[in-house]
């Protein structure tokens, strides 16, 4: 993804020393979590700065000094310099006096100060954590939650902001000796990671099964999962935002069984696969797919589905009486090895029986997934949020999101061209009943919750109203109004009745022409066609679709 130029313009002038000057910098955007700060510090340090580098709840905040051309410099340089998965939205910049600041260092977290979404998404595994991971010589061999500064998870196990260890579910676990070394090391990649880990510090995978059958340790839990996958059982597979369903893509009955178990009578059923090269074996890659498919969001991306070679070997009932196959590559080290010890695509689809929400504890998953898996494979890592996998599809050369979770949230979107003037005051968007999601707006961005699912079940309507709460906390405060579906009897809908706030109620099929507009910066007349299924219509009646 293009990271955008931030533009950081001077707003104060204070002091006058020619010779040593200070300057501050306050970063807001996508800044905690993706190795932000190290980032930072190695630039700060190469060009001979003081001073420090800190998470607050809003972003992140930089206090330099030195000569004036370095401050320039490091002005200059760090929209280019900043990691991948960092998003910049916007940088104030205030000149100040020189304090006599020594070295340059990555100082304890501010947790004052209004509060901003700031974080990353979750991110699949980097090549060098995954290198690491099947390196027999190395430490972290075989460790399936091996991360670091740039990778894995960040949103699905935040409790709190700024983004620190003991903010994160990642709490439960002290680190060893040598990941504090490697957290200390200025030219370590890890430097300040706050989810690394290694197999001396856990976290730790266990293979449960019923009746009373458990197999501890990574290893050994992991082989015992593998050979479930190739003798035909369906596994309950924790994952980084919740349970996966698995089972051995080629073994027609353990499909069959999975789809009467899960309650999932036809829609089409996602695949894993390890690698690039595996997924070109199943389905044809164009450019724009392929890279996609490596992005570190590590989305399900529709592809056209191939009919010969290894692709001849799937069975039938994956989508069937579609061209089309949903492949995601493994997002974890875990992921990785699972797919390596089959030697097979797997079945990946969501941990949750047909309607219900996506099970995120191993406890909960043994209740409600009885019916369905063979086995659960755990681990005692706690997950604070439920992300199912994003899914994306490339339409007339572009990437489109078609389900906005893991990987893509809490990312913001920016409105375009058409609403640049932004919102004047916090709106709160609850959506319809169907495929929910839930938004935040304010000025010029918009924060979507991940997909949530239907409102038709109480379990996800509990979910819904959670991720209504988790979103204003995160602001730091409560909408101004509340807009929802026109339909009088969606559950989001009497959800904001009762909010106490205005509530601007959108006729369905409109929502859907204004967010194309806003998506794609048209600022109209447009002629709109949304031919979604059903709506409420401005006379009262359902509606199929309109012009």
């Amino acid at each position: 993804m293009t990271r955008p130029v931030v533009g950081l313009a001077r707003t104060t002038t204070a002091g006058s020393d020619t010779r040593r000057a200070a300057l501050t910098l306050h970063i807001t955007g996508a800044v905690q979590g993706v190795g932000f700060r190290p980032a930072v510090a190695r630039l700060a340090r190469s060009l001979g700065l003081d001073g420090l580098v800190a998470n607050d709840p809003a972003g992140v905040t930089v206090e330099l000094e030195g000569p004036p051309g370095a401050l320039e410099d490091f002005v200059a340089r760090l929209p280019g310099e900043v990691p991948t998965a960092a998003t910049l939205e916007d940088c104030r910049r205030r000149d100040a006096a020189p304090r006599g600041a020594q070295g340059f260092v990555i100082a304890a977290s501010r947790a004052d100060g209004e509060c901003r979404p700031a974080l990353g998404p979750d991110v699949a595994t980097c090549p060098r954590c995954l290198a690491e991971v099947l390196d027999p010589r190395d430490r972290r061999h075989r460790h399936v939650f091996a991360s670091c500064a740039q990778c894995g998870p960040r949103f699905s196990l935040v409790e709190a902001l700024p983004f620190d260890r003991e903010r994160t579910t990642m709490t439960d676990f002290a680190p060893c000796t040598a990941c504090v070394r490697e957290h200390d090391d200025p030219d370590d990649r890890r430097h300040h990671a706050q989810t690394l880990s290694c197999p001396a510090c856990g976290p730790r995978l266990t293979l449960v099964a019923d009746p009373g059958d458990t197999v501890r340790g990574d290893d050994a839990a992991l082989e015992a999962a593998a050979a479930r996958l190739r003798a035909g059982d369906c596994l309950a597979v924790q994952g980084v935002g919740g349970f996966h369903l698995m089972v051995s893509a080629r073994d027609a009955r353990a499909v069959a069984r999975l789809r009467a178990g899960k309650g999932r009578r036809s829609k089409p059923l996602a695949l894993m696969v390890a690698d690039v090269a595996a997924a070109e074996a199943l389905a044809e890659l164009s450019d724009v797919e392929r890279r996609a498919l490596v992005d570190p969001s590590a989305p399900i991306v529709l592809l056209r589905r191939r009919t010969d070679g290894a692709a001849a070997e799937l069975a039938s009932g994956l989508a069937p009486g579609l061209p089309w196959l949903g492949i995601l590559l493994a997002p974890t080290p875990l992921h990785v090895l699972l797919c390596h010890a089959v030697g097979a695509p797997l079945v990946a689809t969501s941990g949750n029986l047909e309607g219900e929400p996506l099970c995120i504890d191993a406890a909960d998953a043994r209740r409600r997934l009885a019916g369905v898996a063979d086995a659960w494979l755990v681990h005692d890592r706690r997950i604070a949020r439920a992300l199912d996998d994003s899914v994306v599809r490339v339409i007339d050369g572009e990437v489109t999101v078609l389900r906005r979770a893991r990987g893509l949230v809490p990312r913001p979107v920016t409105l375009a061209a058409c609403l640049a003037g932004g919102l004047d005051e916090p709106v709160l968007a609850l959506g319809g009943q169907l495929k929910s999601s839930v938004a935040w707006g304010w000025r010029r961005q918009v924060v979507l919750s991940e997909h949530l699912g239907d409102l038709d079940s109480l379990a996800v309507a509990r979910r819904f109203e959670a991720a209504v709460d988790e979103l204003s906390v995160r602001h730091g405060r409560a909408p101004a109004r509340v807009a929802c579906d026109a339909h009088p009897d969606a559950v989001s809908t009497r959800y904001a009745a009762s909010l106490g706030r205005p509530v601007l109620r959108v006729q369905h099929h409109l929502a859907h022409v204004l967010s194309g507009m806003a998506e794609h910066g048209l600022p109209g007349p447009v002629l709109g066609v949304a031919w979604d299924g059903t709506g409420w219509g401005p006379d009262g009646s359902v509606w199929g679709g309109e012009f």
